[in-house]
């Protein structure tokens, strides 16, 4: 659910309950409601992205994963809340690269809160990313929602 806590609550377990027995496959089902994920040389954060500001969340970052912070070279969050795509670049200073934050897209429809906003144009899809251990992120991939809008 976007902004409803039992929903996310209950997906998280059914997912958690669905995979318990996948090597390899990790389901943080924990109350936090920022999540980090560390890869080789990249630390990601993973947050709805309605709560925090998104000048912020280096910061949060940083202050919340210090140890991955700092053995890690690269820095990203990944959002949700707006539903398009976006992406800001924050330097923190010099010797550090970038913090990118990313919003990602929504493959949900449009509904009332969000057409009532004026929501009604993004393109809906998801978006997948390939990281290396040692180079960061390598690849992003798009897959658009296709939707027929034809007359029948």
């Amino acid at each position: 659910g976007n902004h409803d806590p039992r929903t996310s609550w209950h997906g998280a377990h059914f997912l958690s309950a669905w995979f318990r027995n996948a090597k390899g496959v990790t389901v943080d089902i924990g109350a936090t409601p920022r999540k980090y994920v560390r890869y080789g040389v990249s630390l990601l954060g993973f947050t709805h992205g309605n709560e925090e500001k998104r000048n912020d969340l280096p910061l949060i970052m940083a202050g919340e994963r210090k140890r991955d912070w700092s053995e890690c070279f690269y820095h990203e969050w990944h959002l949700g809340h707006t539903h398009k795509r976006m992406e800001t670049k924050h330097t923190a200073c010099d010797t550090f690269g970038p913090v990118v934050v990313r919003t990602l897209p929504s493959m949900s429809g449009c509904d009332f809160w969000h057409y009532k906003k004026g929501f009604v144009n993004g393109p809906r899809g998801a978006e997948a990313f390939l990281y290396s251990k040692t180079d960061g992120l390598l690849a992003t991939y798009f897959a658009p929602v296709k939707i027929n809008d034809r007359k029948k």
